[in-house]
C-alpha cells in the first residue's frame, strides 16, 4: 500500500489587510487536495470560495452545526461559491480545514468537505458539490464584505498517495 504524503503547493501569510487570497495554476498532478486555513477578518464576517472564478455554477452546500448543547444544520442551493468559515472573528486561534475531492477529473462534479473549530461556537461542518466538470485550477477565497487581516495564513497542500 503507498503512503499518503501531503505536499505543500503554496502558503500564503499576509502582512497587510487584503480583499482576496488567490491559489493560481494549481498543479493538476495530484488526486485530491487540502486547505488549512487560519483567517482573520477585520470585521466579523463569512468566508466564501469560488472555484475557477466561476459565477454562475451553482455550488450545492449542507452544513451542521453543534456546540455541545444544540445542534442546527441546513441546506444552501442557489449559491456560485462554497461557504468556508463563517463569523470569522477578528482575533487568531480558528483554524479550518477543507479536503477537493478529484479536484483534477473533468468526469465528475467536484466535492469539497470542511471541518471548522471556534471556541465560541462549536464544531461545525461543511459538505458541497461544485456543479462542473472543469478542474480546479484556481481558488479564489474572500469575505462576504470585509477583508482579511493581517496574519491570516493558509496553506494549500496536494496529496499523493
Amino acid at each position: 500500500m503507498a503512503t499518503v504524503t501531503y505536499d505543500p503547493l503554496a502558503t500564503i501569510t499576509l502582512a497587510t489587510t487584503q480583499a482576496t487570497i488567490t491559489f493560481s495554476s494549481i498543479s493538476q498532478s495530484y488526486r485530491d487536495l487540502v486547505l488549512v486555513m487560519s483567517p482573520i477578518a477585520t470585521v466579523a464576517n463569512d468566508v466564501r470560495i469560488r472555484f475557477n472564478s466561476d459565477t454562475t455554477s451553482v455550488v450545492n452546500t449542507v452544513y451542521m452545526y453543534g456546540n455541545g448543547t444544540s445542534a442546527t444544520g441546513g441546506l444552501d442551493t442557489t449559491s456560485t461559491y462554497f461557504l468556508g468559515p463563517d463569523t470569522v472573528g477578528t482575533t487568531a486561534g480558528q483554524m479550518a480545514i477543507l479536503n477537493f475531492m478529484d479536484y483534477s477529473a473533468t468526469d465528475k462534479n467536484k466535492s469539497v468537505l470542511m471541518r471548522y473549530d471556534k471556541a465560541s461556537m462549536g464544531t461545525r461542518f461543511v459538505t458541497g458539490r461544485w456543479a462542473s466538470n472543469s478542474a480546479i485550477t484556481q481558488l479564489v477565497i474572500y469575505t462576504s464584505s470585509s477583508t482579511f487581516a493581517a496574519g491570516t495564513t493558509m496553506t494549500l497542500y496536494g496529496v499523493a498517495s
